[in-house]
């Protein structure tokens, strides 16, 4: 997956590393159907704090298991990464005394509004392999990250399944039709095994 280069957008490795290990408890208390941690906001640094959008992918054996994530910032960071972790993890049923779960995090950066009047204009304004997509219109909305663009050949493909997902029909283009296209930060992947699960730390 194409990473965000924005020295704004970058977290430094002690950030990555709150935030990881934010993640892995959120992710211990949804497998175990606990209530959600709620991170004390104000402890934490001024990027942690600003608020910014974030995706949460679990893997086991390669195949994802649980996903969670949001395009538009509307919280703190840290607050983002943890109800995404949680929402991934909540209804996810792996078997963990046979493979550890493989949790990824990737941080929303370089979000950008755009007037999208076509199809055409969607697929002009997308940058192959680079960005992630969200349409949105009245009545649905759907979003595909960078890491989708592994299948699809051309910003085409891309395009017309990101409009099937969201409900909007390429050849009768919605005049309510908005897009925002973005950029992610990936963080180091961490695991998740049997016996991490069983007692989470309280948050910080």
């Amino acid at each position: 997956m194409l990473t965000s280069t924005s020295s704004e957008a970058m977290l430094d490795e002690d950030d990555q590393a709150i935030v990881l290990d934010l993640v892995r408890r959120s992710v211990a208390l949804g497998l175990l159907g606990e209530p959600p941690m709620e991170p004390m906001v104000e402890y934490h640094s001024p990027k942690l704090r600003q608020r910014r959008s974030s995706f949460v992918t679990l893997r086991q054996n390669g195949e994802i298991v649980g996903r969670a994530g949001t395009v538009e910032p509307k919280t703190a960071l840290v607050r983002d990464v943890c109800n995404n972790a949680y929402d991934a993890a909540y209804h996810c049923k792996p078997d963990l005394s046979r493979d550890p779960l493989t949790v990824e995090v990737c941080i929303v950066s370089g979000l950008e509004h755009l007037k999208a009047k076509s199809f055409g204009d969607v697929c002009e304004k997308i940058a192959v392999g680079e960005h992630g997509a969200l349409l949105q219109h009245t009545n649905g909305a759907a979003t595909l990250t960078p890491d989708n663009w592994e299948h699809f050949r051309d910003t085409a493909e891309f395009t017309r399944q990101l409009c099937t997902r969201a409900g909007v029909c390429p050849e009768a283009w919605q005049d309510d039709a908005q897009l925002m296209i973005y950029r992610v930060e990936a963080l180091p992947q961490t695991e998740i095994g049997r016996y991490q699960t069983w007692r989470p730390d309280k948050p910080r």
